[in-house]
């Protein structure tokens, strides 16, 4: 699995790169051992998992299958996701992800994305995604009320704008060609780098600079040299795996 990035390993990478090297290189000789708190969560997580597979959206139908902890993989990206259903009529995968949280958090949007590049890369086409978190306001009155308990947010355009921001910025400034010969390789961007507006665009300006530096027509490679020098500024790097990997993927 070594060779492979999982979704842990890419969510640790973005919260302490320095850390995610350091684990990739030099992995403890010994596991590290599990503390209570740990066991905890894991409990925690395992028993709301158990509650949501409670819920009528979540049972299998004449017109849906519903699978749980349903793994994807490519040659060097592996993802486990909490809930797949697919149209079995188009074969349209939805996905959804289960937290034990009271609000969806900008690193939930991250976890889906990474499943979506992994399980769009296997050949699926995902439909829409879905991030399910507790109801604060709940209030239990005798049996646990399942379809009470949860909330399930669609957050498929929150991935879905950070690319359109990427295609339209790059349209602005070089034109409707450039995007189209891109597409793929921004789609793949989006969904896997979490930037701001601003940067996108201050990242395409450098990337224009860069290719005229060098007589080229702007590439993925040149928006990936821009990127890198907008997320320096936060103290945040793409990291040479990351780097290479959608080098790899844009051919």
């Amino acid at each position: 699995m070594k060779d492979r990035l999982t979704k842990t390993a890419y969510l640790n990478y973005l919260k302490c790169p320095q850390e995610f090297w350091l684990d990739y290189h030099h992995a403890p000789v010994e596991p590290e051992p599990i503390t209570l708190e740990h066991e905890h969560l894991r409990q925690q997580g395992y028993l709301v998992q158990q509650l949501v597979k409670k819920r009528a959206e979540f049972q299998d139908s004449d017109s849906r299958l519903v699978e749980f902890e349903r793994a994807f993989q490519t040659t060097d990206l592996y993802a486990r996701s909490d809930i797949i259903v697919t149209d079995k009529s188009t074969g349209t995968l939805d996905i959804y992800e289960i937290k034990a949280a009271a609000k969806v958090k900008e690193e939930h949007y991250e976890d889906v994305a990474f499943q979506k590049v992994v399980i769009e890369r296997n050949g699926f086409n995902v439909g829409r995604c879905f991030v399910i978190t507790m109801n604060g306001e709940y209030v239990r009155q005798g049996e646990v009320d399942v379809e009470q308990l949860f909330v399930i947010t669609d957050v498929t355009d929150d991935v879905e704008q950070r690319l359109e921001i990427w295609f339209r910025v790059i349209e602005r400034l070089v034109g409707s060609e450039r995007v189209a010969a891109m597409r793929e390789d921004l789609k793949f961007l989006a969904e896997s780098v979490d930037a701001t507006g601003a940067q996108i665009k201050f990242a395409v300006l450098g990337a224009i600079f860069i290719a005229k530096r060098a007589s080229q027509p702007l590439s993925i490679r040149h928006v990936l040299r821009g990127l890198e020098r907008e997320l320096a500024k936060e103290g945040r790097a793409l990291g040479s795996r990351d780097r290479k990997r959608m080098l790899e993927a844009a051919g």
